[in-house]
């Protein structure tokens, strides 16, 4: 079972992008399609990158709070959560490298970006994937002019995309919770 943080917001903020994606192929049956139609695949790749990066702040938050110690003492955990929790704050682009130094600083995690793979996709590809969508929504929300085309078939498969993508991301900070720091079960896998 995954983590809160991928029930509870990434899997349901990708529906929201589906919801977008579906409402595009409905549109795309008038000739000559609406532009509300083309604008539907443009926020799909926005509330992806809005899902996964609210995904990463939850899935640290869970595992910060996985940390604390069962009784008091509490010793060093409420300084170590402040210090997350500005981290968080400040954390706004959720491209591989940011993701990566997230997790290192606040989890003492190693790259994460090896994780990133799955059945028919490597890591390489994933982190390719990451920052193709990344690089997409950056032009979109800074209003590149012309506005950059979004093809449905790419708009269709990014939930999907994200969801594998939490999926590992959930799986490896699980095992580092788990292996490396000795913190038992923090969600089951």
């Amino acid at each position: 079972m995954p983590s809160n943080a991928f029930t509870g917001t990434l899997a349901q903020m990708l529906r929201d992008a589906e919801a977008l994606d579906n409402a595009h192929s409905h549109l795309s049956t008038l000739l000559p399609p609406p532009q509300d139609s083309l604008d539907a695949m443009t926020r799909a790749v926005v509330v992806c990158l809005s899902a996964w990066e609210a995904f990463i702040e939850g899935v640290i938050v869970e595992s910060v709070d996985a940390m604390q110690p069962a009784a008091p003492p509490l010793g060093s955990w409420p300084s170590h959560k402040a210090i997350v929790l500005g981290e968080l704050r400040r954390f706004n682009t959720p491209n591989p490298e940011n993701v990566r130094q997230l997790l290192s600083n606040t989890l003492g995690m190693p790259d994460i970006r090896p994780a990133w793979f799955w059945p028919g996709l490597a890591s390489a590809q994933a982190v390719e994937g990451l920052t193709k969508a990344m690089n997409l929504r950056n032009q979109i929300a800074h209003g590149v002019n012309p506005r950059p085309s979004v093809d449905y078939h790419y708009s269709s498969q990014l939930p999907d995309f994200f969801r594998r993508l939490g999926l590992a991301t959930d799986q490896a900070v699980r095992n580092h919770l788990v292996v490396v720091l000795g913190i038992v079960a923090p969600w089951p896998p």
